[in-house]
């Protein structure tokens, strides 16, 4: 019986905040639940301060329907995004709207530093939106690099330069609330999936290109991790034999291999280097085509793999990459992918073109509050 009201209340909770405001009667009709049961696990919610009334609705006939939604006021939730070069913070109420944010360059050395500062932005970001830290439900991180979700580590990151650096054990010391690590593009795909164009997909791979390279799988409307937290090391895929070095000591990675067509270090130098081998609407340089080849060569080695409805492109790109370049990626794709299997695979930009990772942390911090209610 315990189980069975966990289970209810969690599916209360996840259907108002995916479609609030609604009524008692709306509740009911959409999760198949008793009214009996509807009514009494609100009036819990109510008491504890989780969802409230909000209005009235349209009536149908009768007395007018009293609304229901989630309480954005008196719960919060912290994201953190710990990107190559700059660490975000932001505060979001639980119907995902921001509160405040803070950002700062991140300080080198990495492996000494990361955690403090991670401290300090937290502090400055609660203390400049006058909530206390009692009002905080929980806490998305985000890195980029792989990740040991279950033991907290930031197992390697070539971009940070450190390597089974505990930040978990070192961050909840600090904190009564749940705090969660997950890789940065992983994240940004969980909020495409929640928020953006991913919400009409089931299986996709999302792309992130900017100040980094990555990649992250949605099969089953679920984050596909692999068993080692390494699935979608986009950028290091392998796409030319004895290739150029790569930052994490092979040859030949996406990464090293994009160098001389666009720079990844810094959002500002991707900008610029990629607006460079399309100046001026120029389509058919040699080198906008030999890019477009890599990416689509490194792309059909995931599409043959995983097999998706649609490959989605966030990050800086999804923010200037012209609609011609989508286009003739897609040409390419096409040409490499095998035949019999989905060769009109579609790119689609990124419906979320700034925050990404932080909205998807929030959205594993409130799956996870409401699984735990």
């Amino acid at each position: 019986m315990k189980l069975m009201k966990k289970i209810n209340r969690a599916l209360i909770i996840q259907t108002l905040s995916q479609q609030g405001p609604l009524s008692r009667a709306d509740l009911t009709k959409i999760t198949d639940l008793s009214p009996t049961t509807i009514s009494s696990i609100t009036e819990e919610l109510i008491q504890e301060g989780l969802i409230v009334e909000v209005g009235e609705g349209e009536s149908k006939g009768g007395r007018r329907p009293i609304l229901l939604d989630i309480n954005p006021e008196d719960f919060y939730i912290l994201s953190v995004n710990i990107a190559v070069d700059v660490m975000y913070v932001y505060l979001f109420n639980l119907k995902f709207q921001v509160i405040n944010s803070v950002h700062d360059l991140i300080k080198k050395p990495v492996s000494p530093n990361l955690d403090s500062q991670l401290k300090e932005l937290v502090q400055k970001v609660v203390e400049n939106s006058n909530i206390g830290k009692k009002n905080v439900v929980g806490m998305g991180i985000g890195a980029t690099g792989i990740i040991n979700k279950e033991k907290g580590l930031i197992t390697y990151s070539a971009s940070l330069g450190i390597s089974d650096y505990p930040l978990l054990d070192k961050v909840k010391r600090e904190y009564d609330f749940p705090i969660l690590l997950e890789n940065d593009t992983n994240l940004a795909a969980l909020g495409e999936k929640k928020f953006g164009c991913g919400r009409q997909l089931t299986n996709f791979f999302y792309i992130m290109i900017g100040s980094a390279i990555g990649g992250g799988i949605i099969i089953d409307n679920e984050i596909y991790r692999g068993k080692f937290g390494g699935a979608g090391e986009f950028g290091h895929i392998t796409v030319e034999k004895d290739g150029p070095l790569c930052e994490c000591g092979n040859q030949g990675c996406l990464n090293a291999v994009l160098t001389p067509y666009i720079t990844v270090r810094s959002r500002e130098e991707f900008r610029k280097s990629f607006q460079e081998i399309i100046k001026d609407d120029n389509f058919d340089s040699c080198r906008y085509h030999e890019f477009c080849e890599y990416l689509a060569m490194a792309i059909t080695n995931y599409t043959k793999l995983f097999d998706p409805e649609a490959i989605v492109l966030g990050g800086e790109i999804a923010r200037i990459a012209p609609e011609r370049f989508y286009i003739d990626l897609e040409k390419y794709i096409k040409r490499m992918s095998l035949k019999g299997m989905n060769s009109k695979i579609p790119v689609l930009p990124s419906s979320i073109r700034t925050n990404a990772v932080v909205l998807g942390g929030a959205c594993l911090c409130f799956d996870n509050l409401y699984n735990n209610v």
